[in-house]
């Protein structure tokens, strides 16, 4: 009698590129795994395989999508496009507010739309535990970052109680997760302080909103311009901001000190002395790149080759469907490829799938098509194979 517990299905797939991430491409190779998606072998060549899958393009492990806002899902097409940071956030206040099925059926939908773009992970920011339930059903990993906001000093600590909270509410439901800070304009540095103490306890990495309008340095700088501006039609009148004389970078490094693990995301108006500073102040620092999300609201992209010259972790993400027209790693890495030719395919898809997962701690499962991972299969087909590049028509199809 045959034990069917160890019976099961090998799975071989060519491609005129395999990308195991991890090791330099290889031309025709074999990728080989269970019908579970768990990698068994990357081989040179089909010498005596049978029953080889061909498929015309390119192979990677599915994609890792590190910074999204689920939540603001059913806010898609109901922002301003390219008019700047403080005329985008100005309605959110307003809008974000909807009926809960409305806020579930939407979330539903660009959750079904990135798995069919082949994104295996998401890094995914909560105000609220509206997604909580989706996410733990789903079979995508989620890290979710507990956002706080509260630019007050005395308002620090109930806040960041209550982040703590929705912590620990993710974590009942089997979710990592951070509690993190929105942006330098949106948090006092005593409420950094209180992140950064709790981040060096847990070990859990940290994300922040960065740079992405020159008005956050201008703010910081001098302690005028358009976010103060915004904030007094508040009725706010940032009695309690004291200006640092900095670039925003600056002063939130400084509050929030060393040994953290930080993403900064979109970095649009990060500069070379900006990099300088963080070399003081961070050796953990990691960037995440959006740049549809950077087009959408400033229609300009981040220095990306100052970034890539850092020397740091670079991640990929989509924002959210409030500042963006998908949720599609491939459609940031057509926007990569648009806006700078010098990149190489290897280096682009390492941001868009390895580092991703290990910044959120997936890196033992995804990332890489190494043996025992089971990081999904992405096929990415209508490519440039003389240049061994993505076109700006090229698609992604989930093999596995």
């Amino acid at each position: 009698m045959i034990n069917s517990t160890f019976l099961y299905l090998v799975r071989k797939f060519s491609a005129d590129f395999i990308f195991p991430i991890n090791s330099p491409p290889i031309a025709n190779g074999i990728l080989i795994t269970d019908d579970h998606g768990v990698v068994l072998d990357v081989l040179e060549n089909n010498e005596g395989l049978e029953d080889v899958l061909r498929v015309p393009g390119f192979l990677c492990p599915g994609f890792i999508n590190a910074h999204c806002h689920l939540e603001l899902s059913h806010l898609k097409g109901l922002l301003p496009e390219k008019q700047g940071l403080v005329n985008f956030i100005t309605p959110i206040i307003n809008l974000r507010k909807a009926e809960k099925e409305i806020i579930e059926h939407a979330m539903r939908e660009a959750q079904r739309t990135m798995k069919d773009n082949g994104i295996v992970a998401v890094g995914d920011i909560c105000n609220t535990d509206d997604s909580f339930c989706l996410k733990a059903e789903s079979a995508m990993q989620y890290h979710n970052f507990i956002e706080v906001i509260s630019i007050d000093p005395d308002k620090a600590e109930a806040v960041f109680s209550e982040g703590v909270k929705l912590q620990d509410r993710s974590k009942m439901q089997g979710m990592t997760s951070s509690v993190v800070p929105h942006a330098p304009y949106t948090v006092s540095s005593k409420l950094l302080q209180l992140l950064s103490e709790h981040a060096r306890r847990t070990g859990e990495p940290l994300c922040i909103h960065n740079q992405e309008s020159e008005h956050e340095n201008v703010l910081f700088s001098d302690g005028t311009g358009p976010i103060k501006d915004f904030y007094a039609k508040l009725g706010n009148d940032l009695k309690f901001f004291r200006a640092t004389g900095t670039n925003s970078l600056e002063a939130v490094l400084r509050a929030l000190g060393e040994g953290v693990s930080l993403l900064l995301v979109h970095n649009t108006y990060t500069n070379q002395a900006d990099l300088l500073k963080a070399e003081e102040y961070n050796a953990k620092l990691s960037f995440c790149l959006c740049p549809n999300a950077n087009l959408y609201i400033e229609q300009m992209l981040p220095d990306i080759q100052l970034l890539a010259k850092n020397d740091r972790m670079i991640t990929l993400g989509t924002d959210s469907l409030a500042s963006n027209w998908s949720l599609s790693i491939l459609d940031e890495l057509k926007t990569l490829v648009k806006s700078d030719t010098r990149f190489d395919l290897s280096t682009l898809l390492t941001w868009a799938t390895d580092n991703g997962a290990k910044f959120l701690g997936f890196e033992d499962k995804l990332g890489t098509f190494e043996r025992g991972k089971q990081p999904g299969v992405n096929l990415i087909y209508d490519v440039d194979l003389d240049n061994v590049m993505i076109d700006q028509a090229s698609k992604v199809r989930v093999l596995l």
